[in-house]
């Protein structure tokens, strides 16, 4: 039997519009994490295995962590799924017994210990996920702001060896990005890498220099990027 591995990346439960985020927007019929999720499921065939996991970062709610109060949404709420109109559609195409088992892979989504970050949360899931028989496939479930970041991780989880060399990762990104953003506000830092590119060998890179901004304190962060801005 095809075995599917899900990774449904957690946020912190104070993140702004942290119910958007993780939910959705059902009038919009935009798939917040949790409702991604759904789909995902939805999308496997009855037949095949699927094993779930969700983490946790440091908050907590009503003496929940972070993947326990993010599951108890999900499950809580299986009957407002199809007030989104995409998970109607496919909901509505099921069998009862096809809906019984959507049910229950909603309900084995396991949530796992308490992690540092996203690569954190890769080398365990990479572990989780593949014990026993290893998965076929496994899908990584982020809100689309933070996608990219996941793919950058999964990429170098696979160079250090932690992802099964021909075992298929994918990442799949929600249709909400971070409150008040979107996609125009992520960017990409690639190396200098053509070759009529003047910067191509010139030390430092633009992303050395910017590592070191995360370790920095919050004033020193504020101080750094009002530097930045070329109107003062």
């Amino acid at each position: 039997m095809t075995k599917n591995g899900i990774l449904l990346h957690v946020y912190h439960l104070e993140a702004q519009g942290w119910e958007r985020l993780v939910w959705g927007d059902p009038q919009a019929d935009k798939l917040g994490t949790v409702t991604t999720f759904a789909k995902t499921l939805l999308m496997i065939p009855a037949d095949e295995e699927v094993r779930s996991i969700v983490y946790s970062g440091p908050s907590q709610k009503d003496g929940l962590t972070e993947g326990q109060h993010t599951k108890k949404i999900l499950v809580d709420r299986v009957d407002s799924l199809t007030d989104f109109p995409t998970l109607r559609t496919l909901i509505e195409k099921l069998t009862s017994e096809e809906y019984g088992v959507f049910v229950r892979r909603l309900n084995e989504l396991t949530a796992g210990q308490v992690i540092k970050n996203t690569y954190d949360e890769i080398i365990h899931a990479a572990e989780y996920l593949n014990e026993g028989v290893p998965a076929a496939k496994v899908f990584q479930i982020a809100s689309a702001s933070h996608a990219p970041r996941c793919l950058h991780s999964q990429l170098m989880a696979r160079q250090q060896g932690v992802i099964q060399g021909l075992q298929p990762w994918y990442v799949i990104g929600s249709d909400i990005c971070f409150q008040g953003t979107d996609m125009r506000d992520v960017i990409v830092v690639e190396p200098p890498h053509r070759g009529d590119d003047p910067l191509v060998g010139f030390k430092p890179t633009l992303s050395e220099v910017l590592k070191p901004f995360f370790s920095l304190d919050s004033e020193s962060q504020k101080q750094f990027l009002r530097s930045m801005r070329r109107d003062g």
